[in-house]
């Protein structure tokens, strides 16, 4: 298509586990991406979206083991603004907990909590699919 593409970004991550039962994870990713059009290129959209990435990601990742089988999980995520077509940037948190009674595990999920919905990509128009607040109940049966 007769584009020429640079990017550069940096990613960091770190685990911290203050006590046994305690895990968390931090992570953040800048991109940076340059695309230009060669003077002769036939590509119309002048690779604009070859480059519709997020700059900044951010997340924070923890989980909690409360013992007698019961664990709490929670992450938020920060994810930049989208340049085209332009999506907003959003945060949003998703949540679980959950028991394990013998070869059964039962758990409540929270989805995209922060927002009643909110969009990821896509141009803004009425027919944009966008993620939803969920909440769920979910059973597991674990088979020896």
């Amino acid at each position: 298509n007769s584009l020429h593409g640079h990017s550069a970004g940096v990613e960091l991550g770190i685990n911290v586990q203050p006590i046994r039962a305690w895990r968390t994870h931090v992570s953040y990713t800048y991109l940076n991406t340059d695309i230009t059009r060669d003077p002769d290129s036939r590509d119309v959209g002048g690779g604009v979206s070859e480059a519709n990435d997020p700059s900044h990601l951010f997340s924070v990742r923890s989980s909690l083991d409360l013992g007698r089988a019961v664990w709490i999980d929670g992450f938020v995520r920060h994810v930049g603004a989208l340049p085209n077509p332009a999506v907003p940037a959003f945060t949003e948190v998703n949540a679980r907990i959950a028991w394990a009674i013998s070869q059964i595990e039962l758990a409540l999920v929270g989805q995209d909590l922060a927002h009643a919905r909110h969009p990821e990509f896509g141009p803004d128009t009425p027919t944009r699919l966008e993620f939803e607040r969920a909440v769920r109940l979910m059973v597991t049966l674990r088979l020896p």
